[in-house]
């Protein structure tokens, strides 16, 4: 007698999903690797590199009006730290310790915007003013930086040398500094020697606002009916006459001692040139350190250099233009001991220039730009950032890399974010996207959407410089400005709202979005302080598997299919399925409560105080499939949730028909 295999005879198999990375957006679900998610949401990578769900984040402040910048701020002869937020037309410093909000401003720009410390002030770049900002007397005081722009010595030792026979040469001033863009004012130094009335300026259409000679070891001004200026149409210069020949330096002749304050027509100042920008980073060689600013429209492809660790003093001819004028500079990043500036997609220049920094024989230092080779371009100007030193910034295409300080090199540009680049493409208002770099991860998030991509520094897949990152996929991030400090995330909303990630709460209150302040808490404990938090809802779904086998049908066995799942102090989880006929269909509930007295919650005990990873059965017997999806997810809120693996049974059956 011939017997005919039943179902049952069919060999038992086991497939294990295990050592999880991240998502992949990109690749067909049928085709993506074992240890990827074609569909993951709210997770990310905890230390053993195992999914997680992520944390959420508080309201901290809410400011009214979009957040144009941030900056982590300490000023001189405040005790608590703060973080000053431009928002709207307003300046505010948020005292994090007191829960405070000063102030500063109320005239700012409503506008993108730049800040950056120096000496225990801030310095503010709206595309309007250029201001600084300071603590004095109790008080914050604000001011304009060109009304105490530095005034430069442009020109020193104009002196008379002798020739023999009682007669004397005029002897110009050496040039020295450059005129300052941000104030008209110069200095001229010159040698009297008691005998000589005439002394003539660096300059024609000069007007004299001050002199002063060097007298008993100070400067003391010499009244102004002692002297008097006039053109001299000769030496096209603009002459000094003294009423009384100044006597010489008291340790001799040809020492200047006489300091002349003067504007002059030949350099007007053009603050606007730096107060139009919008954007700051800080660059330098050694101890030659200067701010490089950008931004202004009219002049949307040059950047500007501070003198050196002076920001109130902007010499005129230290600019630079960079590639095309029809092409706005985007953003810098630091990367080694150059720093690349990366300019918007141009369909013929460059988009990428490599600015470094040189020592020269007189020791002074130098900025030289490279020109780097057509790549890609930057989209937004708040979306860079550097992960272990990759500089990273977001283009159209995706999340590119510099992959070399020679900006000449083929291979300069190079694509990171492949795993999640049909998503982001699909990302409305592009040029609204903010990035930061936190706990070795590269965020960058839609404001608009609340979508947010996050980048692991610690799972790569490639070799050498040609490798991509690991990527998380989250929702409920309304970012349009982050601020990185001291290991703490904040960001802020178009609508005001300052946000700071929960990484610092002992409770699972840590897993919850959009927490607000208890307007009067009871006493100090944290969960009498925040409420109104939002669940956060999280899954991992595996790839549409085929088993091995396109060409059959397979069955899952009811018994032996297991998800092994992290334990907390409360958490639970839902398992479901999918397959090319029923889309998630449900499995069944798992309890991951591990007994802890500080996240007791009555409802839901199980009187287990392990903390071993828990293991639970499926039992669901699923017949007849061609590709099969697992899904696990968390929906509650103030419950984390972790995945350590899937083991499925399934056996293989007849043929597709």
């Amino acid at each position: 007698m011939i017997r005919i295999p039943t179902l049952a005879d069919a060999p038992m198999q086991t497939k294990a999903y295990a050592y999880f990375r991240g998502c992949d957006f990109t690749t067909d679900p049928a085709e993506i690797d074992d240890t990827r998610s074609p569909d993951c949401l709210n997770m990310i990578a905890d230390d053993a590199g195992f999914p997680v769900k992520r944390i959420g984040w508080r309201v901290v402040t809410t400011l009214g009006d979009k957040i144009h910048s941030m900056i982590f701020a300490h000023f001189a002869g405040v005790t608590n730290p703060c973080i000053v937020v431009h928002h709207g037309t307003k300046l505010t410093a948020y005292d994090f310790t007191a829960n405070t909000s000063t102030v500063l401003s109320s005239g700012m720009a409503n506008h993108d915007s730049a800040m950056f410390l120096h000496g225990g002030k801030l310095y503010t770049l709206d595309g309007s003013k250029f201001q600084r900002f300071y603590y004095d007397s109790g008080s914050y005081t604000s001011e304009e930086v060109k009304n105490v722009a530095k005034t430069p010595t442009t020109g020193v030792l104009g002196h008379y040398e002798a020739i023999g026979g009682g007669n004397y040469n005029w002897v110009p001033c050496e040039a020295d500094e450059e005129p300052n863009l941000l104030s008209s004012s110069q200095i001229n130094t010159l040698a009297g020697d008691a005998i000589h009335k005439n002394f003539w300026l660096t300059e024609h259409g000069a007007t004299v606002t001050k002199v002063e000679q060097y007298l008993n070891d100070e400067w003391t001004e010499i009244a102004d009916t002692n002297y008097s200026t006039s053109e001299d149409a000769t030496l096209h210069k603009t002459k000094l006459t003294f009423t009384t020949a100044p006597a010489a330096h008291p340790d001799g002749a040809g020492i200047d001692n006489i300091r002349v304050t003067f504007t002059s027509t030949m350099n007007p100042a053009d603050a606007a040139q730096i107060e139009k920008c919008c954007m700051a980073t800080q660059y330098g060689y050694f101890n030659d350190n200067r701010f490089f600013v950008a931004g202004n429209p009219d002049k949307k492809h040059r950047d500007y250099a501070c003198g050196v660790d002076d920001p109130t003093y902007w010499e005129k001819n230290q600019w630079t233009d960079i590639g095309s004028d029809q092409t706005a500079i985007m953003g810098y990043l630091h990367y080694g001991d150059v720093l690349a500036i990366i300019k918007e997609d141009d369909n013929q220049d460059a988009e990428v220039y490599i600015r470094s920094a040189s020592v020269q024989s007189d020791q002074s230092v130098l900025f030289p730009v490279q020109q780097g080779v057509k790549g890609v371009g930057a989209i937004s100007k708040h979306a860079f950032g550097s992960l272990r030193d990759d500089a990273l910034f977001y283009a159209r295409e995706g999340v590119f890399a510099i992959a070399g300080t020679d900006a000449s090199q083929q291979r300069t540009v190079q694509n990171r974010s492949y795993f999640v680049d049909n998503k982001l493409r699909n990302e409305p208002k592009k040029d609204g996207a903010c990035a930061a770099v936190w706990q070795n991860r590269f965020l960058l998030a839609f404001p608009d959407t609340g979508h947010c991509y996050v980048a692991d520094a610690r799972m790569q897949s490639g070799m050498n410089e040609s490798f991509v990152y690991e990527w998380f996929y989250w929702e409920n991030i309304h970012a349009c400005r982050f601020l990185e400090f001291d290991g703490n995330l904040y960001f802020g909303t178009t609508d005001g709202k300052l946000c700071k990630f929960n990484d610092d709460l002992g409770s699972q209150l840590q897993y919850s979005d959009g927490l607000t302040r208890v307007a009067t808490p009871i006493d100090t404990a944290e969960r009498h302080n925040w409420e109104n938090g939002v669940a956060i809802p999280a899954r991992w779904t595996t790839r549409a598997d085929a088993f091995g086998t396109f060409s059959h049908q397979k069955s899952l066995s009811k018994h032996g299919c297991t998800v092994m799942l992290r334990p907390y102090g409360q958490s639970t989880s839902s398992v479901y399925y999918s397959t090319e006929s029923a889309y998630k269909q449900f499995v069944c509930d798992v309890d991951m409560t591990a007994w802890d007295f500080a996240e007791l919650d009555f409802g839901n005990i199980n009187f287990s105080s392990m903390d071993s990873p828990r293991i639970a059965a499926m039992h669901k017997k699923v017949k007849r499939f061609q590709t099969l999806q697992i899904i696990i997810q968390n929906e509650n809120n103030e419950e984390p949730f972790g995945l350590y693996g899937i083991q499925l049974q399934y056996m293989v059956n007849n043929y597709i028909k």
